[in-house]
């Protein structure tokens, strides 16, 4: 993977990150809605660039989040858990953005 790549995907991270702190947002105002939609552009915006080279250096953690973003979290949205339960899921795979972040960059 070449620098250039590792160093998008870091940033397309990190702008995942930012979006899923917008969904928790509209979530907390009670839009559902809204946070459902902003978790899916999240995932095609940014967490879709994230992904590829994130499997080539820790296929797990790609895994993982992938099943986080595009499972396990619209799924909650929709369920209607309560904000401190979708906020605590949300650090969670914040952390493992941050993680993402940290192998992307790594030589």
């Amino acid at each position: 993977m070449g620098p250039d790549t590792a160093t998008r995907a870091a940033a397309e991270a990190s702008e995942t990150k930012v979006g899923l702190d917008r969904a928790l947002e509209h979530y907390r105002e009670g839009d559902r809605g809204a946070a459902a939609d902003v978790v899916k552009s999240t995932l095609s915006d940014h967490f879709a660039l994230v992904e590829p080279p994130l499997r080539r250096v820790d296929a797990t953690l790609a895994a993982r989040l992938h099943g986080e973003l595009v499972v396990t979290l619209p799924k909650l949205v929709d369920e209607g858990v309560t904000v401190s339960q979708l906020a605590q899921r949300l650090a969670d795979v914040e952390v493992d953005l941050d993680d993402a972040v940290i192998k992307l960059r790594a030589p």
